[in-house]
C-alpha cells in the first residue's frame, strides 16, 4: 500500500494534488494527517526527507498538526526535513 511503501522508503519525493490536511495520491485514495500520525505512532520511523509538491501542504495553524509533524518533524529536528508549499501551486511549476 501506499502507506507501507511511504514508510519505508528514506527519501520520498510526491507531486500530488493537496490541501493542509490531506494527500490525493495517484489512484484517488485520500491520505490524511491523521493516517500519517497514527502509521508513524505504529511503524516508530518515518522518511528521512519529504519533499511534496501539491497546494498548501505547510500549514501555519499551530492547534492542528500538519503533514510535518505527523510524521514527526518539527524545527530543530536533526537530519530530518519536510518541504512543501504554503500557498496554492501549480504542479507544473512546482516539479
Amino acid at each position: 500500500t501506499f502507506l507501507n511503501q511511504f514508510f519505508s522508503s528514506n527519501i520520498v519525493y510526491l507531486s500530488l494534488h493537496a490541501n493542509p490536511n490531506k494527500w490525493v495520491i495517484g489512484n484517488g485514495d485520500v491520505v490524511t494527517t491523521a493516517d500519517l500520525t497514527q502509521t508513524f505512532k505504529t511503524t516508530k520511523k518515518a522518511p528521512n526527507l519529504v519533499i511534496v509538491t501539491g497546494c498548501q501542504t505547510i500549514k501555519d495553524d499551530s492547534q492542528t498538526p500538519g503533514f510535518a509533524e505527523s510524521l514527526g518533524i518539527s524545527n530543530g529536528n536533526s537530519k530530518r526535513a519536510y518541504l512543501g508549499y504554503k500557498t496554492i501551486t501549480v504542479g507544473l511549476f512546482s516539479d
